[in-house]
């Protein structure tokens, strides 16, 4: 079950997206991607299995950061946050 989320708070959906689309992206296993973000690999995969985060915000813009231009530049992400 996801907790309410704040208004414009990103939500467990988009997150788990952006944080695939980056480890697809950058060909990053679990354990890689927890060392750069400083999470446990725990974490990483409850996050793409869709169990939120408790820094939603934080964690959308460093992913955000990460994915750089590709963000802009690319591709769109295909969830939409709301």
């Amino acid at each position: 079950m996801e907790a309410a989320c704040l208004p414009n708070q990103p939500t467990a959906k988009y997150l788990a997206k952006l944080m695939r689309r980056w480890r697809r992206e950058a060909s990053l296993s679990v354990e890689d991607a927890g060392h750069i973000l400083a999470l446990s690999p725990r974490t990483i995969e409850g996050i793409e299995q869709e169990r939120g985060f408790n820094a939603p915000r934080v964690l959308e813009i460093a992913l955000l950061a990460l994915l750089g231009s590709r963000i802009r530049d690319n591709t769109p992400i295909d969830v939409v946050r709301r």
